[in-house]
C-alpha cells in the first residue's frame, strides 16, 4: 500500500505508475487517477489538443512512396505521414512499406488544396490513386 501525495488516499501499488528514477518504491508519488487528471489539466495537454494548435499544423499536398507505386494526398502531414506509415490509411492496410513521403506544396485552404491535389495527380499519374 501506497499512499497518493495528491488525493492522499492509500491504495495498492498497482494504482501507481512506475518511476525508476526519483522514487524509492520504483512508483511514482501521484496515483494514476491523479497523474491523468494532473496531465488532462496542464498547459501542454491543453496547448496539444487546442485549436489554435490545430489551425497551426502544416497542410498541403504530398507524394507517399510505398514498395507497391506511389499515392498522392492532401491533408495534415504530419498525420498522413504516419498514418500511411503504419498501414491505417485506405491506400496502406497494411500491406505496402513507405519508403519516401514527400511535401509538394503547403496549402492551407482546403479547396486550393483539393484542387491542388488533383493538378498533382495529372502531372505524376501515380499508380496507387488510379486504384480508388
Amino acid at each position: 500500500m501506497k499512499r497518493c501525495n495528491t488525493c492522499h488516499i492509500d491504495k495498492p501499488l498497482d494504482s501507481f505508475y512506475n518511476d525508476r528514477t526519483n522514487s524509492n518504491d520504483g512508483k511514482r508519488a501521484k496515483c494514476k487517477v491523479c497523474q491523468k487528471a494532473f496531465r488532462r489539466n496542464s498547459k501542454w495537454y491543453r496547448d496539444q489538443h487546442s485549436l489554435e494548435v490545430e489551425l497551426k499544423k502544416p497542410l498541403g499536398v504530398y507524394l507517399a512512396t510505398f514498395d507497391k507505386g506511389t499515392y498522392v494526398g492532401e491533408g495534415v502531414l504530419y498525420s498522413r505521414e504516419r498514418v500511411h506509415k503504419y498501414g491505417r490509411s485506405h491506400v496502406n492496410k497494411g500491406g505496402m512499406k513507405l519508403l519516401d513521403f514527400k511535401v509538394l506544396q503547403y496549402i492551407d485552404n482546403k479547396a486550393i488544396r483539393k484542387q491542388a491535389e488533383k493538378i498533382w495527380i495529372g502531372k505524376l499519374n501515380p499508380s496507387l490513386n488510379a486504384l480508388l
